[in-house]
């Protein structure tokens, strides 16, 4: 019972972070617009902006470091003797990888400034 209670927490914080994530570009948007009249907003609006800075920073790394897994389990399944079976794991992971990668991509799209 506790791994599936811990699932649903790891769940729960995933959603969390997605809908942070997904309202800070419209806010800091809305901000840039309101501080030209409000100039007391811009330390909130450059909080806003600094966290939108870290996350897209955060998705490049991660997409950096799934290419460079992606390159390696290539070149491995290519210039190793592998057995068949964990030819085809490296293989599989190496489709997990380039999913997780496009799910990145995705979020990098969604965080791209207009």
């Amino acid at each position: 019972m506790e791994i599936a209670e811990r699932d649903q927490k790891i769940i729960r914080i995933r959603a969390a972070m997605k809908a942070i994530q997904n309202n800070i570009l419209p806010k800091m948007l809305q901000l840039e617009e309101m501080k030209k009249d409000n100039p007391l907003l811009e330390p909130i609006y450059l909080n806003y902006k600094n966290m939108h800075d870290q996350i897209v920073d955060q998705k490049r790394k991660q997409q950096a470091q799934m290419e460079l897994l992606s390159a390696y389990l290539e070149k491995t399944m290519t210039e190793e003797e592998l057995t068949d079976s964990t030819f085809e794991h490296a293989r599989r992971q190496q489709i997990h990888i380039l999913t997780e990668l496009d799910k990145v991509q995705e979020e990098l799209d969604a965080l791209e400034i207009q």
